[in-house]
């Protein structure tokens, strides 16, 4: 759990700092962030 909330913090600040990221890279990201979901 303690991994899980580092890693959407993670994904926040990333997503923030790109405010104008490319939705191909968006969608990448939000695949890894269910396969992380699953593992737990």
């Amino acid at each position: 759990m303690n991994f899980f909330t580092l890693y959407v913090t993670l994904v926040y600040t990333i997503l923030s700092v790109h405010s104008n990221i490319e939705p191909r890279k968006y969608y990448f990201l939000m695949k890894l962030y269910c396969n992380i979901l699953k593992e737990i």
